[in-house]
């Protein structure tokens, strides 16, 4: 009870100083971190574990502000999330770490139940990606050779290699790009 009455006291000062409210902080934390992400890794294609980590302290305060003390919960729940549920793609180098760490700072801000379906539009816009990728490039025999070979070599070898290890230069792109496209899904309302 102690953290509802903190956070709606928190809420009346920044009504008073002109602050309407926690969902414009979310609004412009989500934004920037999602954003400033997405600049980074197109720019040096890797996200900044300091952008990471400001954006996982924005998150763990604005969930405790937020919720209380249930919302340090729901912070957990939502950073862990994307690392249960991609970390494969980043033990295989399908994505990079970056990736993963981007989508727990933006989840952070988020209920799990939200941060699930940011997962699942940004694997979903993602793919779209990708798919204009292959029809750009002419490449979909190609890319599914290379991933059939992928996989019998490992089921055959039990023996790790990076999956973009064999990848050509156009079939990269950086994930951040669906993950920004999908944080603004969120914060328009969309899911």
């Amino acid at each position: 009870m102690q953290g509802t009455a903190s956070a709606s006291h928190i809420i009346t000062v920044f009504q008073k100083e002109g602050f309407h409210g926690l969902a414009e902080l979310q609004f412009l934390s989500l934004l920037t971190i999602a954003a400033a992400g997405t600049i980074w890794d197109l720019r040096e294609e890797r996200v900044p574990n300091g952008l990471s980590a400001a954006g996982l302290c924005c998150g763990l305060v604005f969930q405790a502000v937020y919720r209380g003390e249930i919302g340090i919960i729901f912070f957990l729940g939502s950073v862990l999330l994307p690392v249960v549920l991609m970390g494969w793609l980043y033990y295989f180098r399908m994505i990079g770490a970056g990736d993963i760490k981007l989508l727990c700072a933006v989840g952070g801000f988020m209920a799990p139940g939200e941060c699930f379906q940011c997962i699942v539009w940004s694997v979903l816009l993602g793919g779209v990606w990708c798919l204009y990728l292959i029809y750009k490039n002419k490449s979909f025999w190609r890319r599914i050779f290379f991933f059939l070979d992928y996989i019998r070599e490992y089921g055959e070898t039990r023996r790790w290699r990076p999956y973009c290890d064999g990848a050509q230069e156009g079939d990269r792109f950086c994930f951040s790009v669906p993950v920004l496209l999908a944080t603004i899904f969120y914060l328009g309302g969309i899911y």
